[in-house]
């Protein structure tokens, strides 16, 4: 999953032109391609009588950033959900 990040103050100073005008960017990545680890974890309830929901949310962002937007909204549904 490509991803590209930028220091929070680029980030607002393009917002900031954007309300004036259409900014355009030209974007030049160096990128590197290797192989990570990820790991799923896949539960069943064997002795359940009734189907069983498992509802979760992630806590992760890039190093770059907060990741407010990923980790808020998928803790919003899952609370959503649960009410």
């Amino acid at each position: 999953m490509p991803v590209l990040g930028v220091a929070k103050s680029i980030g607002t100073h393009l917002e900031e032109l954007s309300q004036v005008d259409s900014v355009e960017v030209d974007v030049a990545i160096d990128s590197v391609e290797e192989e990570r680890l990820a790991r799923n974890v896949v539960a069943t309830a064997s002795d359940e009588a009734e189907p069983v929901v498992v509802v979760t949310a992630h806590f992760d962002s890039p190093a770059v950033g907060m990741g407010a937007d990923d980790n808020a909204s998928g803790v919003a549904v899952m609370l959503e959900l649960a009410r």
